[in-house]
């Protein structure tokens, strides 16, 4: 059964979802509590954006983006094509040509993002597909999946639901308004994991 916290009184989404922690980089402040903000926490979310090759259906990794548990960005990064782009899809990736040319090599940021999920609860929406374009893998165990997580399911009457319907009847916040951010969709998989973490971790320990 999902119920529904009280979402606009809670403090965590309160600072993630009408704040800006996770645009701003860290400026070598001394405050502990952005540096805090700042850490790879246990728990990070994240989604990948995806340019077609082959036929153009076949997708390949453009943009992958990391976030803490607290909302603030810890990992964004352009990659540059390893094949032909045959569509860029930016009406719905927000990538460009020439976000691509200055992106950096595949398989730095493969190990880098590797390096960063070691050990680390996943979150994320339809992870499959992001581990998929970065040919990663991650324990079962560890991963806490927006789209599969069933009480969700409600959303959409047992169907998948998608972000953009979990973040307006959930969260009460409209995303993907227009070209996709992969920021923004990590940020809002892990406001959705953390206001219901203890709910969905019952649920995970139940089911053992």
């Amino acid at each position: 059964m999902l119920i529904k916290p009280h979402w606009k009184s809670n403090k965590y989404l309160k600072q993630v979802l009408h704040s800006d922690l996770g645009s701003e980089a860290n400026d070598g402040t001394n405050d502990k509590t952005l540096k805090h903000k700042d850490a790879i926490t246990k728990e990070i979310a994240i989604d990948c954006e995806m340019v077609g090759i082959g036929d153009g259906t076949e997708s390949m990794l453009a943009r992958v983006s990391i976030v803490n548990r607290y909302g603030t960005c810890i990992f964004d990064k352009y990659v540059k094509p390893r094949e032909p782009v045959q569509d860029y899809r930016t009406a719905v990736s927000g990538i460009q040509p020439h976000h691509l040319e200055n992106g950096e090599d595949f398989k730095a940021v493969q190990q880098e993002v590797a390096k960063i999920l070691k050990k680390r609860i996943l979150v994320g929406h339809a992870l499959k597909y992001d581990l998929a374009v970065l040919f990663l893998s991650h324990p079962v165990r560890c991963l806490r999946d927006t789209s599969r997580y069933k009480p969700f399911r409600q959303v959409s009457q047992g169907k998948t639901p998608s972000l953009k319907k979990l973040a307006a009847v959930l969260l009460g916040i409209d995303i993907q308004l227009g070209e996709h951010d992969s920021v923004e969709d990590a940020r809002t998989a892990m406001s959705l994991y953390m206001l219901y973490k203890s709910q969905w971790e019952t649920y995970i320990h139940s089911k053992k």
